[in-house]
């Protein structure tokens, strides 16, 4: 509500006022962080290539090896089977998005070693 916003950039300013840096995902975050007040803001981009995981640059040659159709929107979780990164509240909330939804589980039950 038009209420809350002010509140609500007072309490984000005054929160991020104690670090020394704030580091913020994209550039429209850095400049909505400025506008709050908040100061030593830097842009650290996600470890994501945009260029490469875009939707103009998706293939579907992988779906029918997977036995998806064209149309799924496919969700992956890539990493450890481990207790700390709480699975069964993923697997709850995939259960309750259903269709056009699949699930892709990339992973083991141990790290690897460097």
């Amino acid at each position: 509500s038009a209420l809350a916003e002010p509140l609500i950039g007072r309490y984000v300013r005054c929160l991020y006022e104690r670090f020394d840096l704030v580091f913020a995902p994209s550039r429209v975050m850095c400049e909505y962080l400025e506008d709050l007040g908040v100061r030593h803001v830097m842009h650290q981009p996600l470890g994501v290539d945009t260029e490469v995981f875009h939707p103009r640059r998706r293939t579907l040659a992988l779906r029918p090896r997977l036995a998806l159709p064209a149309q799924a929107r496919v969700l992956i979780f890539a990493g450890r089977f481990a207790g700390e990164k709480n699975l069964p509240v993923l697997l709850q909330a995939f259960a309750r998005l259903g269709a056009p939804y699949h699930l892709l589980l990339i992973g083991g039950r141990r790290a690897a070693r460097p």
